[in-house]
């Protein structure tokens, strides 16, 4: 196979197969696109993004940052690299959302309060407390629009600390799904106020503090009051296709129709991406 960009995939499934043991029959869930998987079909369909008679955003943020913009009869997808930080990865003291992770953060008293799952030890921060950790430190002016901080590190708990460096990590994580959404909302001609649904899927999405993400700029500050999480959707969606499969046509209508914008090698992206590196603070200067 000779590799070349825009990436194609051989196969977006969508299809059954026969298993090579026991002879059961497996069904693969169609993709909308070669970065846009059958999880994001799933979650559409669990969501019922598409049956909606308002205009509503699906995000399903982790590693990559899948994202289904549905205006009523049509359906935009595109996906961006976020990184490894939403789930503790590349950060210093980062880990997944277990026992001992420091999973919320908040200002008490002129500095921090978190809070340990499990309540014992504190022994490293998830995606959450991440994001919570960042938006307070911006509320107590520790932090700067560009993400200086006034000290190289910061103590949440015990012994658990978040550094300059794991700051930068969000950063850059939260700047390629802001800028995500917003060349999705630009290529579908829609304004973030058209926008009636916020839907955030998936382990971090379901569990990060709203307020912290529109504090950061991961989300639109004007969807905040709309955003509103579902859960492992993709999941959902893949039991319902396992307990009904005259939803399977359903699916495929998704997948097939989703209109992708391809954000690798765009330059509006690219200005975007920069653009949202910084805290929204700067926006306002």
């Amino acid at each position: 196979m000779r590799w070349r960009a825009p990436f194609q995939a051989d196969a977006l499934f969508g299809e059954e197969e026969a298993q090579p043991l026991g002879g059961a029959r497996l069904y693969l869930p169609p993709c909308a696109g070669a970065f846009l998987g059958a999880d994001l079909t799933c979650a559409a369909l669990s969501t019922g993004l598409c049956d909606s008679p308002e205009t509503a955003l699906l995000m399903d943020i982790g590693t990559n940052g899948e994202l289904m913009l549905w205006r009523p009869d049509t359906l935009w997808a595109a996906s961006t690299a976020a990184g490894p930080a939403f789930e503790g990865g590349e950060i210093a003291q980062g880990c997944g959302g277990v026992t001992g992770a420091i999973d919320r953060v908040w200002v008490e008293n002129g500095g921090l309060g978190a809070h340990v799952i499990g309540g014992g030890e504190a022994q490293g921060v998830c995606g959450s407390g991440l994001l919570d950790a960042a938006a307070a430190l911006l509320a107590l002016g520790r932090l700067d629009a560009t993400g200086a901080a006034d000290a190289p590190a910061y103590r949440l708990k015990d012994g658990v600390r978040l550094t300059a460096g794991d700051v930068r990590a969000l950063q850059l994580a939260k700047a390629a799904v802001a800028a995500g959404v917003e060349t999705l909302l630009s290529s579908a001609g829609v304004r973030p106020a058209e926008v009636k649904r916020l839907l955030l899927a998936g382990g971090f999405g379901s569990k990060l503090n709203i307020a912290s993400a529109a504090a950061v700029g991961l989300i639109p500050a004007a969807l905040a009051g709309r955003a509103q999480a579902v859960g492992n959707a993709s999941l959902a969606g893949a039991a319902a296709l396992l307990l009904d499969t005259g939803l399977r046509a359903k699916a495929e209508r998704i997948a097939r129709t989703a209109r992708a914008v391809r954000l690798g090698g765009d330059p509006a992206f690219e200005a975007r991406f920069l653009a949202a590196m910084d805290f929204p603070m700067a926006q306002e200067e």
